[in-house]
């Protein structure tokens, strides 16, 4: 249910298109910008945990694989869960949703980009994102800003 909502906060409120995914083998989900001058996708991975997330090495492999994945789209990989993004995009983000980060998380996540042709990356608490959402709705942030 919370990968369902964030994706849907994402494109029913925030403006992006993306859809949910979820299931083995693919990312909980995507969304993406078209814009003239900023277009980007960001591969999306929610943890609801009870206490802090803190990114463990097989949740920081997933991740990893999943941006590789898309980075190489090979024709014979099953789900092709990347053929959801626009081909022209080819700027991508990823990104960890959770209720909240512990230990040493933004070491994980610049771990993640270097293994990753240096696709960057953030984590954000569903708390702020909500917050981020509330700004773009009133029009404070734009989604060119957003990355």
């Amino acid at each position: 249910m919370f990968e369902m909502k964030t994706i849907e906060l994402l494109v029913d409120q925030c403006g992006f298109d993306g859809l949910h995914l979820g299931g083995a083998n693919q990312p909980d989900g995507v969304v993406f910008m078209q814009k003239q001058d900023a277009d980007y996708g960001v591969i999306i991975d929610t943890k609801a945990y009870k206490s802090n997330f803190n990114i463990p090495a097989s949740e920081r492999d997933k991740m990893t694989r999943y941006v590789n994945e898309n980075i190489q789209r090979d024709e014979r990989h099953e789900p092709k869960w990347w053929q959801h993004f626009p081909q022209e995009i080819d700027l991508f983000k990823f990104l960890f949703v959770s209720g909240r980060f512990g230990g040493d998380y933004q070491r994980k996540l610049r771990r993640i980009s270097t293994y990753t042709q240096e696709t960057p990356g953030a984590a954000i608490m569903s708390f702020n994102l909500l917050l981020l959402a509330e700004k773009i709705a009133t029009q404070e942030v734009d989604l060119r800003t957003v990355p």
